[in-house]
């Protein structure tokens, strides 16, 4: 039940988070409860390849090769890709890019361009 209340939350909040951006990240209440999910996300990883299953037979299945390779046949690839830290890997790459400027991932990303079809005027 909390894991889920988590999911709500990451669904609310990061197209929220992505929309209204602010590039100054501060070490406040809001980072550290975001971080907090992730690592929980990490452990429910974790807690997954250690929990049995039952198969079609009815058996419980304990095996933990048998239960790692249902689980990376599952859901492996979007829970681990769910629990990484992007606010870690931006605070990083937002770091890297003060030293040097803007890099060109972030500039795109923060300042969409406009095209036009024809030269300018």
């Amino acid at each position: 039940m909390f894991t889920l209340f988590l999911v709500i939350y990451n669904s609310v909040n990061l197209p929220l988070d992505l929309m209204f951006y602010d590039s100054d990240v501060s070490f406040g209440p809001t980072f550290y409860f975001e971080t907090m999910i992730d690592f929980v996300f990490m452990a429910d990883i974790w807690i997954t390849f250690r929990t049995g299953y039952i198969d079609d037979n009815d058996n419980v299945i304990c095996s933990r090769s048998l239960i790692a390779a249902r689980y990376f046949k599952g859901s492996f690839v979007v829970d681990t890709i769910s629990s990484l830290p992007f606010d870690l890997f931006v605070l990083f790459a937002s770091d890297e890019a003060k030293k040097d400027g803007q890099s060109m991932l972030f500039q795109y990303v923060r300042e969409p361009h406009t095209h036009t079809s024809g030269p300018e005027v």
